[in-house]
């Protein structure tokens, strides 16, 4: 079944309609190409499979930051225009932000757009190295009691509905058209994809294929365990390091985001007495704005250097339990607007 296609898929074609023009130069084009994109990027556009190249992506990026310039600069115009014509009661001071933002967040659009795959790519490898316990219990539980490894990746293919399995199910299709010269060739080259990202998922897929050739029931089954077992220690070593290394980054975050909020309130009253005048406007701005969007995206990295665990168990949208939770949910947002 083929994917729906991606938001991102969506723009690049945007952009490649209506606005080729940005890039109409092949020779600087090129140039671009090779000075602001790594070697590995290519790789990181493959493992996300996300139908895009290396210069639909540069398209992509100059257009969001063209758009998103005029539309500040179109806002920036309005709110002029408004407080020349007294039609609207505006200080300098939040246009003078208005026009460095029409500088600063162009490129930092062009950059979003720019790290998009990379981050989308980390997202998929996150959830799909979660997979990565069920996958392994599928194969030792196929693999005790029937020492088959093609039977015992088609059934844990067809268990699982991870995006691990789907790689595998992939795996098992390229077999069929004899991409492969066979089953351990094909698993070899599983583990070779996946262990960049996981050393230890790749141990155990290499102990899961050494114990085909036990010559006893007894040392395959043992084999087995310890292949088990090596993913789970990998993964509470690499998940203890994570948490080792969570003291600053949560310092900061506090700080951010809850010290420095109150500190600014409590500062105003001192700020009114030195005759600095601080408007709704630009209080609106930064509390509601600027430092819920740093929060936000300084969480949004935290969590992207975590390492794989276990994936939460997925619950419908029709689930029972979830009724109510809906209609809180539109509550809230209407009382937030």
């Amino acid at each position: 079944m083929r994917r729906p296609s991606h938001w991102f898929e969506r723009g690049v074609k945007f952009s490649k309609k209506y606005f080729f023009w940005l890039l109409k130069n092949p020779d600087k084009t090129q140039q671009k190409l090779t000075r602001y994109f790594p070697l590995g990027y290519e790789d990181t556009l493959t493992f996300s499979e996300l139908n895009v190249e290396r210069s639909d992506v540069l398209l992509f990026a100059y257009t969001s930051a063209l758009l998103s310039f005029i539309g500040f600069f179109g806002l920036y115009l309005f709110l002029f225009f408004a407080s020349m014509l007294s039609v609207l009661k505006i200080d300098t001071v939040p246009l003078a932000l208005l026009a460095l933002m029409l500088i600063v967040i162009p490129f930092v659009t062009m950059n979003l757009i720019f790290n998009y795959p990379r981050s989308y790519a980390r997202n998929i490898q996150i959830h799909s190295l979660g997979d990565i316990p069920e996958i392994l219990s599928y194969l030792v539980m196929y693999l005790k009691l029937v020492p088959n490894l093609e039977n015992s990746m088609k059934f844990a293919a067809s268990e699982s509905s991870t995006t691990l399995a789907y790689d595998l199910r992939k795996l098992l299709w390229d077999m069929e058209i004899r991409v492969y010269h066979g089953v351990h060739d094909a698993l070899s080259h599983f583990a070779i994809r996946w262990g960049r990202f996981s050393e230890y998922f790749k141990r155990s897929l290499h102990l899961i294929q050494s114990s085909l050739q036990e010559k006893d029931e007894v040392s395959r089954i043992v084999t087995l365990d310890r292949a088990l077992d090596v993913s789970l220690e990998g993964t509470k070593e690499t998940m203890n390091q994570y948490a080792n290394k969570l003291h600053q980054p949560t310092v900061i975050l506090y700080s951010i985001g809850i010290m420095i909020p109150l500190s600014l309130v409590a500062m105003l009253p001192a700020a009114g007495l030195v005759g600095i005048r601080i408007t709704l406007l630009q209080m609106f701005v930064l509390y509601d704005i600027l430092l819920p969007l740093f929060v936000f995206f300084y969480t949004r990295k935290i969590l992207l250097s975590r390492p794989a665990a276990f994936n939460p168990s997925v619950i419908p949208r029709d689930h029972p339990a979830l009724v109510g939770i809906h209609v809180k949910r539109r509550f809230s947002g209407a009382v937030a607007v």
